[in-house]
């Protein structure tokens, strides 16, 4: 067998030291030619090696060589179908000069950041190669937006770029935003993807569930009759207090969701429903998360000295929601200087340690 163009050589493997060349061989049968026929600088040598020991511990595991290599197309080619062994290696044989160095680079990179726009770049360079397509995917998933249409109708690319970020559902053709196996897949990783799922799957409560355990606020994309479901916005709102202002009308009066929104966060009093609001029990566990989530309690409430009390001890500034009598209550007013003065020495020992540190 001839192989072209690996890192620029033409190489023969030799049949009668290697009458059988299997496919875990071949990265060192294939590393052994090059170097016999010193056709490589130092630095160029330096670089095969890196590639072959990547892929030694490929061939090693079966599942490491699943998750690394692209899947094959769905039609086979004449020689797989043939009996031979797969084609993987001579997918990666085969190619140029260029995609091997930028498949090398893509294994060996860390996860980009947000900011870097490198696989981008290489998406486009590279559009139409499988192997550094998938490569890609599973360092940046959102590079799929940068791919051939192909790729986004390809549920094995689509799950490998929804695993990695979920948020790239939003890039897939829309038969596989109605696909559940791969919308549940992006919500597990990020549950705003929900936003890009088919409406059918926003009222899925599997789908809705994954999509709140992982980020409360994904409830604000689930369908009405998902946000008007018990289980589903008790999740969310312990998850994020917050997504209470998506609940309905009728858990937001339920005094066993609100509980939970306040617990979570105190300022989801916010959104509870006028007859909560006025709840002693559920205003007290809000200011005692919070003081100034007081601003939401209702006017009785804002009135009565021991919630005030708690309140301001948590946040001073609470002391501006209580009405003009409780501000001239002598016990008001001296826990209100003492958690303003309190407040105010935290900052300077925050200021302190800060410039310490430089």
């Amino acid at each position: 067998m001839s192989v072209k163009n690996v890192a620029g050589a033409h190489f023969v493997p030799p049949i009668s030291e290697t009458p059988k060349i299997t496919l875990t061989a071949m990265a060192d049968e294939l590393l052994l030619n090059t170097a016999q026929q010193g056709a490589f600088s130092p630095k160029e040598t330096a670089r095969l090696q890196r590639v072959n020991k990547q892929f030694r511990e490929v061939f090693s595991s079966n599942e490491l060589w699943k998750a690394l290599v692209a899947p094959r197309p769905a039609q086979p080619t004449p020689s797989a179908q043939s009996g031979k062994e797969p084609l993987f290696f001579e997918d990666i044989l085969g190619m140029s000069k260029a995609e091997q160095q930028a498949l090398a680079l893509i294994w060996e990179m860390p996860a980009p950041t947000q900011q870097d726009d490198w696989p981008n770049a290489l998406m486009r360079l590279h559009t139409n190669n499988r192997q550094i397509v998938y490569a890609l995917l599973q360092k940046q998933g959102l590079a799929i937006g940068a791919a051939a249409s192909e790729f986004q109708r390809d549920k094995a690319f689509a799950l490998a770029a929804v695993k990695q970020n979920g948020l790239a559902l939003r890039y897939l053709a829309s038969k596989l935003r109605a696909d559940k196996e791969i919308v549940l897949a992006a919500v597990r990783q990020n549950g705003n993807a929900l936003d890009w799922a088919a409406p059918q799957l926003r009222a899925d409560k599997e789908l809705a569930l994954a999509a709140v355990t992982q980020n409360g606020s994904a409830l604000s994309h689930t369908a009405p009759q998902m946000r008007a479901d018990k289980d589903v916005v008790l999740v969310a709102v312990t998850q994020y207090g917050r997504s209470l202002s998506d609940a309905s009308s009728e858990l937001k009066a339920d005094k066993e969701v609100v509980l939970a929104a306040v617990k979570q966060d105190a300022n989801a009093l916010e959104w509870a429903a006028p007859a909560l609001k006025a709840d002693k029990e559920v205003v007290l566990a809000a200011v005692s998360q919070n003081g100034a989530s007081l601003e939401w309690a209702a006017p009785t409430l804002k009135a009565d000295k021991e919630v005030v009390l708690v309140a301001i001890k948590k946040c001073w500034l609470a002391f501006s929601y209580a009405p003009y009598a409780l501000k001239c209550d002598p016990d008001i007013y001296r826990a209100y200087q003492q958690s303003e003065q309190a407040a105010y020495q935290r900052v300077m020992n925050a200021a302190e340690a800060y410039h310490s540190s430089l």
